[in-house]
């Protein structure tokens, strides 16, 4: 499913870039520009841009930061073995004959920790942003990438890509907080639409003494949530993916 909506949000992208497929102009917008692929490659790349933003103004980074690459997985197209797979499955470079080269996390001290909401109310919004996570971002990331609900649970990048994430349906920040807490993460990217009850005093006052810092990604336009207390002026953005139709 995630490839799929990946590759139409590819495709309509390159079609909004191009120009193609455009229709009559109505109150100086395109047409084109208010169909659901559009505005999931929009999404995406205004979320990937951002993710390697923050990357790129850490401190140090271009000092410490090193990508993994890539690493090597079965494929789980089922397609034929050509002779070139072949001997690099004799070589050892590839872990069977239909294994592909898939992006790794990063390591480094400004690898991007990221928490994503997976609670019900965020389940139209995820295929785009669980693509642009996992694949266009993946050597930004610090892993394992964390996900909550009402609990928090860490998922690998194999099982991101399957959409395989553990989920309670509710959303509570306090499971996210104490999280960040009991890993001593100093800064994180939140992925979440922001609906869910207040933190406790006590669990406000842990992470300002820690100076927990949090950059909040809201699926739609930015608002507000209860992690505004640690999130620094500026540090926000709406992927604008207001059309619930798809």
């Amino acid at each position: 499913m995630l490839s799929i909506e990946a590759q139409r949000a590819l495709e309509a992208l390159r079609r909004a870039l191009s120009g193609e497929g455009r229709g009559p102009r109505a109150g100086g917008r395109c047409a084109e520009q208010s169909t659901p692929e559009v505005t999931r490659a929009r999404a995406s790349r205004s979320l990937a841009r951002f993710l390697r933003g923050l990357v790129d103004a850490s401190p140090g980074t271009a000092q410490t930061w090193s990508a993994r690459g890539l690493e090597l997985r079965p494929a789980d197209g089922g397609s034929q073995p050509s002779r070139r797979s072949l001997v690099e499955y004799r070589a050892g470079l590839r872990a069977t004959p239909w294994s592909e080269g898939v992006p790794r996390g990063g390591e480094g001290p400004f690898g991007l920790s990221v928490y994503l909401d997976v609670s019900a109310s965020m389940w139209q919004e995820l295929p785009p942003i669980i693509a642009t996570v996992g694949t266009a971002c993946a050597d930004l990331l610090s892993l394992p990438v964390m996900t909550f609900s009402i609990e928090a649970r860490p998922v690998s990048l194999r099982e991101l890509a399957r959409g395989r994430l553990p989920t309670d349906a509710g959303t509570d920040f306090s499971a996210l907080a104490r999280d960040l807490l009991t890993r001593r993460i100093a800064r994180a990217v939140v992925i979440t639409d922001g609906v869910a009850a207040p933190l406790s005093d006590e669990l406000v006052r842990a992470l300002r003494a820690r100076g927990v810092r949090l950059v909040v990604v809201f699926p739609g336009r930015s608002g507000t949530s209860p992690l505004d207390l640690c999130c620094p002026r500026g540090w926000k953005l709406g992927l604008g993916l207001h059309d619930r139709r798809w």
